[in-house]
């Protein structure tokens, strides 16, 4: 007499509470506004995980990035993590509506490691796994896929 409405427990996102922070499946709008940070979160993350890295190659490097998998995705997250916990902090801050304070605070803010559990949770409330190899796809798509220039180093250059 009385079913489940599977639609409604679709429609409500879970919640999951780590460290005292919610962790949920967030809307693009936050995403819109992760964007607006990349404007000096992404030249500071890219000096962090590639110091050698010259003003221009940037462009050169996205597919790279791009078709990162999981594994690398996730030794280049511990390498920002460690070496710019600020802007990292910023960014989880925006998107998880929370104070920077209560991230970074000296006396009652995470750990390290406890930064590293809301990411992974946000990754996996958020289900990200498919997005690098859609945007692999979209890439190929519009014509901007990874070349490969044949040597050594294994560097890529977008197709014309």
């Amino acid at each position: 007499m009385f079913k489940k409405d599977k639609s409604v427990l679709m429609s409500t996102p879970e919640v999951k509470t780590i460290h005292g922070i919610e962790i949920k499946k967030l809307p693009i709008g936050k995403y819109i506004k992760l964007s607006q940070y990349s404007v000096t979160l992404i030249p500071d993350i890219l000096e962090a995980i590639s110091p050698d890295l010259r003003e221009g190659e940037i462009a050169l490097k996205l597919p790279k990035f791009l078709s990162m998998t999981t594994d690398e995705l996730m030794s280049m997250l511990i390498r920002i993590v460690t070496t710019i916990p600020e802007k990292i902090c910023e960014v989880v801050s925006a998107l998880l509506d929370i104070e920077k304070s209560q991230l970074l605070d000296e006396h009652n803010g995470i750990t390290p490691v406890e930064l590293m559990e809301i990411l992974v949770s946000l990754w996996e409330a958020n289900d990200l796994s498919s997005f690098f190899p859609l945007g692999r796809q979209l890439l190929d798509k519009i014509g901007l896929s990874a070349q490969t220039t044949g040597s050594k180093d294994g560097s890529e250059l977008p197709q014309k």
